[in-house]
């Protein structure tokens, strides 16, 4: 296809929209999977990406990427959430580590002030 050429021009047709910029690239990530061409419009890139973000995709492949995101949907409900109390531990051990990090800057500072 060439650019220029408004005979051979594909026409893009709103598909999704949603509210972050990652959400929308996973999506053009899914569908470039499967060979559907896709554009990104909204707030999705430049210096303040902020507000909603419509995914278009060729005219002629929406009902096959309207079919990936159900599948999309379909396989998500099936996986597993990660338990709570796996996301518990990990801010534990952060917060550990980061409290270590500061009474050890204490104590450095301390010693080198007593000098």
């Amino acid at each position: 296809m060439h650019a220029n050429d408004p005979a051979k021009a594909v026409r893009m047709v709103r598909l999704i929209t949603v509210s972050t910029g990652f959400e929308a690239k996973v999506i053009a990530a899914r569908l470039g999977v499967e060979g559907i061409l896709w554009e990104l419009r909204g707030g999705v890139d430049g210096p303040y990406p902020i507000g909603p973000v419509h995914v278009f995709v060729a005219e002629q492949d929406l009902s096959f990427a309207r079919q990936v995101l159900l599948e999309s949907e379909v396989e998500s409900a099936f996986q597993e959430p990660r338990p709570a109390s796996t996301r518990l531990q990990s801010t534990a051990r952060w917060v550990l580590v980061a409290s270590l990090a500061v009474m050890m800057m204490v104590t450095f500072g301390r010693l080198f002030t007593l000098r």
